[in-house]
């Protein structure tokens, strides 16, 4: 399964972008800073039984850095096909 990677999932495109990949067949992370904006996709990814997890970004950090450490936190993926949508 490929694996993508969504800032932003709180609300908006980042939300909406993060639905649909994992709507498409993608384990799905996605990533926010508030986790009590999350109920929205929270919801959404329960009643569809979706793949998609939710992550928390405590604080601005520099995007290798940011990757680094949520992909930490995933585990172990095949990562041979990673989307990532900033």
């Amino acid at each position: 399964m490929p694996v993508a990677v969504v800032t932003g999932s709180s609300t908006g495109i980042g939300l909406e972008t993060s639905l649909i990949l994992a709507k498409n067949g993608y384990r799905t992370y996605a990533t926010m800073r508030n986790l009590d904006k999350s109920s929205g996709i929270t919801s959404k990814s329960t009643e569809e039984d979706l793949p998609l997890t939710v992550l928390q970004i405590t604080h601005d950090i520099h995007w290798q850095e940011l990757l680094r450490n949520q992909v930490r936190k995933m585990g172990e993926h095949s990562w041979k096909q990673t989307s990532l949508a900033r």
